[in-house]
């Protein structure tokens, strides 16, 4: 399974990188927006993991250019950022249809793991 993970702060991408392909995943990374886009479209990852205080592109633009492209429709996006939601937030990420909205300092890189696994799991074995 391959995620992209986006993120701008070198040590948070360090310490969740590690974590991934520890459990056994192979990880692509982004830092900016627009590097997001361009590794999403190019690689077609099965998951992507993402921050929306990036910089070029903030994660709102890049999960709307994600979701403009037929792979990007399906693709399963979890939001991982520190930004609480206010009403504007989660206006703005609902459009996007994110599979998970998760709050950096609410969540160990493990149990971001299992949020992985769980979005796997379910898109797997759809339900009858």
């Amino acid at each position: 399974m391959h995620i992209l993970l986006v993120e701008d702060d070198p040590n948070i991408l360090d310490m969740y990188k590690s974590t991934l392909e520890q459990n056994g995943y192979s990880v692509y990374t982004a830092s900016d927006g627009e590097m997001a886009v361009k590794q999403a479209l190019d690689k077609r990852p099965d998951l992507l993991l993402l921050d929306l205080g990036i910089p070029k592109l903030n994660g709102l633009q890049v999960m709307e250019k994600v979701r403009e492209d037929e792979w990007g429709k399906k693709v399963p996006i979890i939001i991982l950022t520190n930004f609480n939601p206010d009403d504007k937030i989660l206006n703005a990420v609902v459009k996007g249809n994110p599979t998970y909205y998760l709050i950096k300092s609410d969540v160990t890189p493990e149990g971001i793991v299992l949020k992985i696994q769980e979005v796997f799991k379910e898109n797997k074995n759809p339900a009858a």
